[in-house]
């Protein structure tokens, strides 16, 4: 039967090619998803181990100052390039160079900027400014992601997975040896712009040897103007996103301490583990429900229905479980110096009910092509999660936190969906998915 069943698929994705190489595609991005999750989290908790709270803390203020500024590279250039990539394959050689080099010139503004902006935030603190400026070094080699939008185009990303991931699994073996050799916190802040450079350098290597006879054009500023007018919208959108998931962070440092930087990071780090399986489930429905959506309206809304009721159930059932183990697994995997981040763990997974949905969701704004409607939705989370950390933090501490951001989610992935009439429909299926009022009919 498994025969009969692998010769159907391979019948089926041989009489449509392009399909099968689409397929093949998504195949190579969720390996590489779940190799970092895997990675990362296995090093990460390593490092943690090894720094303890407060260093641990300090490192990830750095990251998520890191991570919050790069959207400022960015510039949301990635759609607009890779659609025009696709649509004029003659001038690629060219919008290559120009998006090298406006990628370059906003990694320069972006990397002042965060040197700026923590020199601003904490004026007598060297070591910070230090360590803010060596982990944000890695913004300058993002350029190469220009590489990155080519093989996209292609639908070609084994190429880019296998230079990140060799970059990753290198550096994460720099993070093992500096543990052994009992490292300083400033030396393993270097290991993520050395990532980012070896990634640009393997994507480079591998471009060259797939287009040697290729030669990069020469960038021109009207092209540039041109990819920055229509890119910024979707780099303001990436921004307010990135600063709702990650300024929690902040605020602990400056309402709070390192230490609970460092409580509150290791418990992201298990609680953000399950991010991957949304993105899996979506990925996995999407084609289907824009089949139906031209089809059959209303076999389109049950098919979003069921995809939302899916991962409601899903999100449902890693919350209870990681809650029922929170505590025994924080001191298993990181020890009893990390001891409070249970708490924070405890609360925080419950925020992935609002996370999964909201993902789920972001399929139907594809779908009716209102993507530009999720700039509301972050801008309110991100409005609801600074209110709340101002309030939490100082009292409550990584727990704080956590509670602001599971607020915050439900603001921006749900509620914030009621507030507008073309919205209005998806959030009547996240209730009903939250209701489970869909879940036991008969199919």
């Amino acid at each position: 039967m498994i025969k009969h069943l692998s010769a159907r698929v391979q019948a089926f994705t041989a009489a449509r090619p392009h399909l099968s190489q689409a397929l093949h595609n998504v195949v190579w991005l969720f390996l590489d998803k779940g190799l970092r999750l895997i990675l990362g989290l296995v090093v990460g908790i390593w490092v943690a181990r090894y720094l303890g709270p407060d260093q641990f803390g300090l490192l990830n203020f750095a990251l998520a100052f890191y991570l919050i500024l790069y959207p400022l590279s960015a510039v949301g250039l990635e759609t607009v390039v890779i659609r025009d990539l696709v649509l004029n394959p003659a001038g690629r050689a060219q919008l290559v160079a120009t998006v090298f080099a406006a990628r370059a010139a906003t990694a320069c503004f972006a990397y002042i900027a965060a040197i700026g902006l923590i020199v601003a935030l904490r004026p007598h603190e060297v070591h910070v400014h230090w360590l803010v400026a060596v982990v944000s070094f890695a913004i300058l080699f993002q350029s190469s992601e220009a590489l990155d939008y080519w093989y996209q185009a292609q639908v070609r990303a084994k190429y880019v997975v296998f230079a990140r991931n060799l970059a990753l699994l290198l550096s994460s073996a720099v993070k093992v040896g500096l543990i052994a050799c009992a490292a300083s916190l400033l030396a393993f802040a270097w290991t993520t712009p050395l990532e980012a450079a070896l990634g640009a350098l393997f994507l480079l290597l591998v471009y060259r040897r797939h287009h040697a006879s290729t030669t990069f054009g020469r960038p021109t500023w009207p092209l540039a103007k041109g990819l920055l007018q229509q890119s910024w919208p979707l780099a303001i959108s990436s921004l307010a996103m990135i600063l709702y998931m990650r300024v929690d962070q902040l605020m602990l440092a400056q309402l709070a301490n390192n230490t609970e930087v460092g409580i509150y990071s290791a418990a992201l780090r298990l609680s953000e583990i399950y991010a991957v399986i949304p993105l899996v489930i979506s990925q996995s429905a999407f084609a289907r429900i824009l089949q139906l959506r031209e089809a059959d309206r209303a076999g389109y809304l049950r098919s979003v229905g069921k995809l939302l009721n899916v991962l409601f159930v899903m999100a449902l059932f890693c919350a209870v479980a990681t809650s029922l183990c929170a505590k025994p697994l924080v001191n298993f995997l990181f020890g009893a110096p990390y001891a409070k981040a249970s708490t924070a763990l405890l609360i925080h997974v419950w925020g992935n009910v609002f996370v999964f949905l909201g993902v789920g969701a972001g399929r139907w704004f594809l779908a009716e092509q209102l993507q530009k409607l999720t700039v509301h939705r972050a801008l309110l989370g991100l409005v609801a999660n600074v209110a709340l950390n101002f309030l939490l933090i100082p009292r409550f501490g990584a727990a704080g936190a956590a509670s602001a951001s599971v607020f915050s989610y439900a603001v921006g992935f749900y509620f914030s969906n009621a507030l507008l009439a073309q919205t209005r429909p998806i959030f009547v299926l996240q209730s009903r998915a939250i209701l489970m009022l869909d879940f036991f009919k008969p199919r």
